[in-house]
């Protein structure tokens, strides 16, 4: 019977979607650019430096972090305890200064704005302790919420006010869940009648030692339905701005449709709700050849899902003895690129620019050549 409702709430949600999206179709592929919080908040003759780099490249998108409802790198109306220690000190905006320093080429193309919100709330969910996540011991997750806190709470209040805030304030293109999903933190009693009113199951589902057995689908596809169901309520508050609603997802080079699912990730459930989707193509920390980038991508475009993808290659590394340093090399860069590069309409990203090197942008001058 659960899965039945589970169908029709796609159904259904499927057809909003093709009745509400914003502009999520785009004549020309995407190059992206991550931009965190830490360069947000540089000095200008920094961000002008970064200026002059983006635009000896054909950057086309620029995602910018505006920060979380624990901070804020632009003075939220009325939430004077969430700006951040640089907003607070001077009242400046931060996300502003910077897409127009930014936004524009040299020759006065416009660079699509994704402004990026970080659902992370380590101090919001430390003050709300109820609306934590608790691992199967009870021990509150890092900065998570309970997927009963996504459902319905001051949590998911917070998080859509500040995200129709953005898109009202600064009119990007698009909005940007990113942080977005569940670690082992979602064990609680709040969850487990969660848990309960979406599956009809009576308890969570129990190993013989009579421990949750945390691998069950069940699981997944609860955490997967909550998710879809933040992403639609985000698109009914950002949609009427005309701006995309899209999210930050976890891959699988096995299985990117649905290897991740555990984290609140199917990506078939989840294309549904979001106008785009930006993979995690994270192969410095997930351990996988930067050539292997193809497959996950391949799989992805194959499967026809109506949200349009974004491949995020991102910049950090777990040292190993083939690429010891703290970020990935600027061969691998190249090699993930060109990998992922399975058709001209790819959309791509590089994240973060802050850990970008000189031989790094000169990968991205010679792949991104800018046009004349």
């Amino acid at each position: 019977m659960k899965r039945v409702a589970m169908l029709i709430f796609i159904a259904f949600s499927s057809t909003q979607w093709a009745s509400c999206s914003g502009n999520a179709a785009h004549p020309d592929p995407e190059h992206g650019l991550g931009i965190g919080f830490e360069t947000i908040i540089e000095a200008p003759e920094s961000l002008n430096q970064l200026a002059s780099d983006i635009n000896s490249t054909d950057i086309n998108a620029l995602y910018i972090s505006v920060g979380r409802i624990d901070w804020t790198g632009y003075p939220w109306t009325n939430h004077e305890n969430a700006w951040s220690g640089p907003v607070s000190e001077n009242g400046a905006d931060y996300v502003e200064r910077t897409i127009k320093t930014l936004a524009t080429t040299e020759t006065e193309r416009h660079r699509r704005i994704i402004l990026v919100v970080d659902c992370l709330a380590p101090k919001f969910l430390e003050a709300h302790p109820d609306l934590q996540g608790l691992d199967e011991a009870g021990t509150p997750a890092d900065g998570f919420p309970s997927v009963a806190a996504l459902e319905d709470s001051t949590y998911r209040t917070e998080l859509l006010d500040l995200a129709a805030d953005v898109a009202q304030r600064f009119s990007p293109e698009e909005i940007a869940f990113t942080e977005l999903m569940f670690d082992d933190h979602t064990f609680g009693p709040k969850d487990l009648t969660s848990y309960k009113k979406f599956t009809g199951h009576s308890g969570w589902p129990l190993l013989p030692n009579g421990r949750i057995d945390q691998t069950d689908s069940s699981i997944a596809q609860w955490r997967s339905h909550a998710l879809a169901g933040f992403l639609q309520a985000a698109r009914e508050r950002i949609h009427p701005f005309n701006i995309d609603v899209s999210i930050d997802v976890r891959t699988d080079l096995q299985d990117p449709l649905h290897g991740r699912a555990a984290s609140g990730h199917d990506v078939p459930l989840l294309a549904m709700q979001a106008d785009r989707i930006t993979v995690w193509n994270y192969f410095g920390l997930s351990g996988y050849p930067p050539e292997h980038s193809e497959r996950i991508v391949e799989k992805l475009e194959n499967a026809r899902l109506p949200s349009e993808f974004v491949y995020s290659v991102g910049l950090w590394n777990t040292p190993s003895a083939d690429s010891p340093g703290p970020t990935i090399t600027a061969h691998e860069l190249e090699t993930a690129l060109r990998s992922s590069a399975i058709s001209p309409s790819i959309n791509l990203q590089v994240t973060p620019v802050s850990l970008m090197t000189d031989e790094h942008w000169k990968i991205l001058q010679r792949l991104w050549a800018p046009i004349a």
